[in-house]
């Protein structure tokens, strides 16, 4: 059949330009403006094969499988889709894109591999896989997409960068509203890592909260505070009117920690008093605690050039991050 086809049965209403049929094996071949649409779904493509009976599909050319209900679309050159089964394979440098109510903003996820399961419930994403949503970018060896709970758990060296933060851990998931991020949980080996403002010059110009579980609130794609439990510590520079004053170490079962533009501005402790401790050091007498500091940050592959204590912090030099930037870039 040619020109404006339509193919439609009880499962799928499937249209295109050319569409050949065979009847003994229940195999039909569209081209050019391939649409296929059942009762959650929208596939769009160059070439499809549709195995009747058992209600598979195999798409190729541009290729997009899309949700209008969840506002999810996903993107790639190859697919295979089991309409019965709610399963869907997508190559060929996926892209997944979540967005608001309002369809100005958008969260994307790259990888080289998506896998829909549930008929959309959960989405599967491995290798380079990369989150971004504005100024927040995540990166890791694989993700789990959890559309009910509106969560993303990154596993496998996941870390984040927002700004001048970076965010790592053995687990971390992003907790979402609609699009938007609005908190970050980390567990186990839980870190924050953040450059001082650019213009103040210190020997080692971050700031550092580690701990064993942290949950990392987020307001307009910036950090407004930060819960840290189990060994929890805080390093941060004492500043005022721009100039630094000395530096902190906290450490206590509990701590809590607001930003304010990036910068943190206050740490409140929660245990018992033998439990935590607070240090101050003022700028003639923390040597010390810098060196301290800087084996810390050097467990995580941040190395303090020498440059930066003229220049003030640009950016983290993480080599996770780096890496992490390379692997997208290639």
């Amino acid at each position: 059949l040619y020109g404006q086809v339509a193919f439609i049965d009880t499962a799928k209403s499937l249209f295109g330009d050319k569409l050949t049929y065979y009847e003994a094996t229940k195999i039909v071949y569209v081209e050019g403006n391939v649409r296929l649409i059942d009762s959650s779904k929208t596939l769009t493509a160059d070439r499809l094969r549709y195995l009747d009976e058992e209600e598979k599909v195999f798409a190729d050319g541009d290729v997009v499988l899309s949700d209008s209900m969840e506002q999810i679309t996903l993107v790639g050159r190859h697919a295979e889709y089991n309409q019965k089964t709610g399963y869907a394979r997508v190559t060929g440098d996926p892209v997944l894109t979540k967005t608001d109510s309002t369809g100005r903003d958008s969260l994307f996820i790259f990888g080289k591999l998506f896998q829909m399961l549930d008929d959309g419930d959960r989405f599967l994403v491995t290798d380079s896989v990369r989150v971004v949503r504005g100024d927040i970018e995540a990166f890791c060896d694989s993700l789990e997409y959890f559309n009910a709970e509106s969560k993303l758990k990154l596993a496998n060296n996941p870390t984040i960068h927002q700004d001048r933060q970076y965010i790592t851990g053995r687990a971390v998931s992003l907790l979402l509203d609609g699009a938007e991020v609005v908190a970050i949980h980390i567990v186990g080996d839980a870190v924050v890592a953040s450059t001082v403002d650019s213009t103040l010059k210190t020997e080692v110009p971050y700031d550092l909260l580690t701990g064993q579980d942290m949950m990392v609130y987020v307001t307009d794609e910036k950090i407004d505070s930060v819960r840290i439990e189990e060994r929890a510590t805080s390093y941060y520079h004492v500043l005022e009117e721009g100039e630094e004053k000395g530096l902190n170490k906290v450490l206590g079962d509990a701590l809590f920690i607001t930003f304010d533009q990036d910068t943190l501005k206050r740490v409140r402790v929660a245990s018992s008093p033998g439990a935590s401790i607070g240090e101050f050091y003022p700028p003639t007498h923390k040597a010390d605690i810098e060196m301290e500091l800087k084996e810390q940050l050097a467990k995580l592959h941040i190395s303090i050039k020498p440059s930066e204590s003229e220049i003030g912090a640009k950016e983290l030099s993480g080599t996770s991050i780096n890496n992490n930037r390379a692997t997208q870039e290639k």
